[in-house]
């Protein structure tokens, strides 16, 4: 039965995405984004590349701090490993969970904190997310007054206020108390028979996240900080993709469409975002006066910065089978 849930989830993922694909280039020729791809600078896409790197190893130092709290010591040179290879594994692997039960995997194996990288995982990426969100508010702002897609920053700010209420309520100690009817509903919940595989992984991961409840406020906004600084290089990396392809709308504009662009590919409905990114890109970048080739080989350039990504992964997996080289976490 499972098995065949499975293979329902993947044939309507492969159906939309499949639809998707085929409904763009019915309206965009595929020769004229082909075309639009060998027209890239070289020179910006090598940019692009460099600071999508950059972005990487900034997340890698906020999930080091995140981890270290439940006694998780590892470098950020080995969390960026153990990131770019759950990337790799992400798209070889089925299910859109796939790389992230592998980076929770390498995570928990050290030390045996298993609650402990999955609070980590949680509230690394929330952290990411609100960061991208809020920068999104700010680009979205600086170009209110020439934009013409002006529900879009409602539209963020409530994804924004969303995001953080989560955290507030999860990992600060005053949010925490907030939720405390919640939490007794939950206990009520998981002394249930049916309940009872779920209590255990449970409750250690509730202990898992409450050890960030007392953190020192400098603690957040170090974390903010790698935050924020992470996507401003995701967010360079997306304007000189933008740039390689010489597209009209200003850089402001590409920061905030980026934030959309990713959190629509977050969207389980088709494979790696395929389709649904490319749909978003060409309709938020007409109202600038960018064809629809010119998005969809945006598009395209990012998924190639995607696959670079997942293929230094797999440079990192194939040194430690042929050399036998230690996992990151367990040197």
């Amino acid at each position: 039965m499972k098995r065949v849930r499975s293979l329902a989830i993947w044939g309507v993922k492969i159906g939309c995405t499949a639809g998707l694909l085929a409904y763009l280039f019915h309206k965009i020729p595929l020769a004229e984004v082909f075309q639009s791809i060998a027209s890239a600078d070289i020179a910006f896409f090598v940019l692009s590349s460099a600071a999508l790197l950059l972005m990487r190893f900034l997340a890698a130092q906020r999930m080091k701090l995140l981890a270290s709290v439940h006694g998780i010591k590892l470098r950020a040179a080995d969390i960026f490993e153990i990131n770019v290879v759950s990337s790799y594994y992400g798209l070889l692997l089925p299910g859109s969970l796939a790389g992230g039960a592998v980076r929770w995997y390498k995570l928990s194996r050290h030390q045996q904190q298993g609650g402990g990288a999955l609070a980590a995982i949680a509230f690394d990426r929330m952290s990411e997310i609100i960061a991208m969100l809020g920068l999104g508010c700010l680009f979205w702002l600086i170009d209110a007054p020439s934009s013409r897609v002006y529900p879009a920053g409602l539209g963020l700010l409530a994804a924004f206020l969303l995001f953080f209420g989560i955290v507030f309520t999860a990992f600060h100690a005053q949010g925490f108390r907030l939720m405390s009817p919640i939490r007794r509903l939950s206990r009520l919940f998981l002394a249930a028979p049916l309940a009872a595989p779920l209590r255990a992984p449970l409750e250690k991961l509730s202990a898992a996240m409450q050890q960030y409840l007392g953190l020192s406020i400098g603690f957040f906004l170090k974390i903010a900080a790698w935050s924020i600084a992470s996507q401003l290089a995701g967010t360079f990396s997306f304007v000189w993709l933008a740039r390689s392809l010489d597209l009209h709308a200003p850089a402001v504009a590409i920061g905030w469409i980026r934030v959309y662009a990713v959190l629509l590919t977050m969207l389980p409905i088709s494979i790696s975002g395929l389709g649904v990114r490319e749909g978003a890109l060409v309709l938020m970048l007409a109202p600038y006066g960018d064809t629809g080739a010119n998005a969809m080989a945006l598009s395209f350039l990012r998924l190639a910065g995607t696959l670079l990504i997942a293929g230094i992964g797999g440079l990192y997996e194939l040194r430690r089978a042929i050399f036998h080289h230690p996992a990151a976490g367990m040197r």
